[in-house]
């Protein structure tokens, strides 16, 4: 069923390709696209104002400046209480936008999914930067276009810009304190229809406390683009990452003693070949192709055994996209997407399982005058999952789905506009739960699709050097899939309530800025009672309040930059009691400021230098302190529970460009 679907997207996508008109307008790569517009939100290019999904642009020269290299180090920045990671460079950082769930955030590379088959979610400090020249953050339920595992929202990543004529570069070296060191650039070669494109990045860092091995990571890119004609064009992608991290942290727990391996680590690898075709037919057609191939392979450190890095799962997945555009002069406009997906998880003894999922989603925009725009998506969706359960016998399960989304926008005069949207979504049970619950000595009960409903609304002010927005939300999740700690098996038996409201603002004159952010949020498991309903396993660790306040300025052959972000509390996991018996949970009591900034001095056309200081309010920890347990209720010096964070970094960057 899923190679037939393939074979009918791939028809479809070429079939348009071949009989594309000569007086066509060519569809423009999506990393092209201007920072005021929006290529995530919703199914075609729409400026942000227009759209009712609250989207944030994060564009090539922003990641620049960020110094980042990991998806965790830029939205970390970016978007503070969002993203919590469990200690230093390179460790687990799991994205929770608007307070859900890491695996209800989807991560997309050029319009493939970026999904761990083999795990609970997808590790932001293992996607690089390398190639990207743009970064989407979508926040509330998209299923209607993306389907599974896009309850809480998307991230977009975007490799497919254009290439300038000529030989281009743009290459940074960066050293220090904590072991620091960057090497990274892109190198290009264009020839007016089309160009090619290297991308290196490779790094080091100490971790938090001493250990044996510093984190490190390398990735490369291989970009080629071409046009074909006026009416349409290809590019390829190639990406390939390395990382490994320190993790001496074994065993944290409030009633038991710490414990501490300095040669603890974890590494992975991944790789992904994306290729994509846009055609123009016509003044109002268009059409996207893409088929995208992408693997992971993780080592886990081996707490039982021998062997520091025993545990080895890897991840296999590939996908095709047939997307057709209609955007005529007149009011409405739509796009037709057809989707296939087939993702595998193995480890050093065979295959565990494996996914079908095949798709259609419709959307359609209505502008019946200029300041209001309506937008409706639909999808239909039908899943297969296949493994070997505890006896090895081969099991199956099978289901269809079906989800959509109402928005609109009014732009009120004066720079003002409110917008609002609701709708269902909803996401297969992770591969990892239903293996889990197949595996020996567990026997866990069948899991199905979760469901959710939302709604969502804001108010937005452009006007002048003004920019100020007002959003709020609330997700209500029936039959979330849980860990119950009674009997350690995966059930649909969560009903998880997330809400809250973000307010920002900017004051953009000209050669400086300021801005202010403020976010309130909570999560809910409403099956629990009391205070409880805080501390579920779908819950925890999401800041009650967070806010900062950030500025910029240049002057002459100068720039700088400085952001400050503060966490407050949130409820914890601590553990297990004395006994072993039963997992300790409660309020943490602590919260976490962060500060960092930056200087750049332009040397001159094409060469600078910029001071850069990082984790600036951290503590300084070591080894002793920490299995002394002074780290224990330390504010500032931990987003999970006694995972340190980085201390105090400055380095300085060198970079030249050509």
């Amino acid at each position: 069923m899923s190679r037939t679907f393939f074979h009918l997207v791939l028809g479809t996508g070429l079939g348009l390709s071949l009989h594309a008109a000569d007086a066509a307008d060519l569809p423009k790569p999506k990393g092209a696209a201007s920072a005021t517009v929006t290529v995530t939100a919703e199914a075609s290019q729409v400026d942000t104002v227009k759209s009712p999904n609250p989207v944030k642009v994060i564009t090539q020269e922003e990641i620049q400046r960020s110094g980042a290299r990991t998806l965790a180090e830029l939205l970390q920045r970016e978007l503070p209480g969002q993203v919590s990671q469990s200690g230093g460079s390179g460790t687990e950082a799991s994205p929770q936008l608007g307070g859900t769930r890491p695996q209800d955030t989807l991560v997309l590379l050029d319009g493939i999914r970026l999904v761990d088959a083999s795990g609970l979610g997808t590790n932001l400090s293992e996607i690089s930067l390398a190639g990207v020249v743009r970064v989407e953050i979508q926040r509330g339920p998209v299923s209607g276009l993306y389907g599974s595992d896009a309850q809480g929202g998307v991230i977009a990543l975007y490799t497919d810009a254009p290439t300038e004529a000529g030989h281009h570069g743009d290459w940074s070296l960066g050293l220090g304190t904590h072991g620091l060191a960057r090497l990274g650039g892109t190198d290009s070669i264009g020839w007016g229809s089309g160009g090619a494109r290297l991308a290196l990045n490779g790094g080091r860092q100490d971790a938090p406390t001493e250990a044996d091995n510093r984190f490190r990571e390398g990735s490369v890119f291989l970009g080629l683009n071409q046009a074909i004609g006026d009416s349409q064009a290809f590019s390829l992608a190639y990406r390939s990452s390395f990382s490994g991290t320190p993790i001496p942290y074994e065993s944290a727990s409030l009633d038991h003693p710490f414990t501490y391996d300095a040669a603890r680590q974890d590494t992975a690898r991944s790789q992904q070949v994306i290729g994509a075709v846009r055609s123009g037919w016509g003044a109002d057609w268009g059409t996207e192709l893409s088929l995208g191939y992408a693997e992971q392979t993780r080592e886990e450190p081996n707490d039982f055994g021998p062997s520091p890095s025993s545990y080895r799962y890897r991840s296999y997945g590939s996908q095709a996209n047939a997307l057709l555009h209609w955007t005529p002069s007149g009011p409405l406009s739509g796009s037709l997407l057809l989707q296939g997906v087939q993702e595998r998880a193995k480890d050093d003894f065979g295959d565990l399982g494996n996914g079908r999922h095949l798709g259609a989603a419709l959307e359609l925009a209505w502008e019946p005058f200029d300041a209001l725009r309506l937008v409706g998506s639909a999808r239909a969706q039908r899943d297969h999952q296949a493994l070997l359960d505890a006896s090895g016998a081969s099991k199956e399960t099978a289901n269809s789905q079906t989800t959509g989304k109402l928005g609109a926008t009014w732009q009120m005069g004066g720079g003002f506009r409110v917008y609002a949207s609701g709708g269902s979504a909803f996401s297969n049970p992770l591969l990892y739960a239903v293996l889990y619950n197949a595996g020996p000595f567990v026997n866990g009960p069948q899991l199905h699709n979760e469901q959710s409903h939302s709604l969502q609304a804001g108010f937005g002010f452009d006007q002048g050097p003004w920019h100020a927005r007002l959003d709020a939300w609330r997700t209500k999740m029936d039959e979330a899939v849980i860990f119950d700690l009674s009997d350690y098996t995966y059930k649909n038996h969560g009903q998880l309530l997330f809400q809250g409201v973000e307010g920002a603002v900017d004051y953009t004159p000209g050669a400086w800025s300021l801005g202010a952010w403020a976010r309130s949020q909570e999560a809910r498991d409403l099956k629990l009672q009391g205070d409880q309903q805080l501390s579920g396993g779908g819950v925890l660790r999401r800041p009650f309040f967070a806010f900062g306040l950030k500025g910029e300025a240049t002057w002459g052959a100068f720039r700088g930059d400085l952001s400050w972000s503060w966490q407050g509390s949130r409820y914890e996991y601590f553990g297990y009691d004395a006994t072993f018996t039963n997992a300790v949970y409660g309020p943490s009591r602590v919260h976490y400021n962060d500060l960092g900034g930056s200087l750049a001095w332009t040397i001159r056309d094409g060469m600078s230098l910029t001071l850069r200081g990082e984790n600036l309010l951290q503590p300084r920890i070591t080894a002793a302190d920490w299995l002394a347990r002074r780290t224990d209720f330390q504010n500032d010096a931990y987003q999970v529970y006694n995972f340190p964070a980085n201390p105090p970094t400055v380095s300085l960057e060198f970079r030249i460009r050509y």
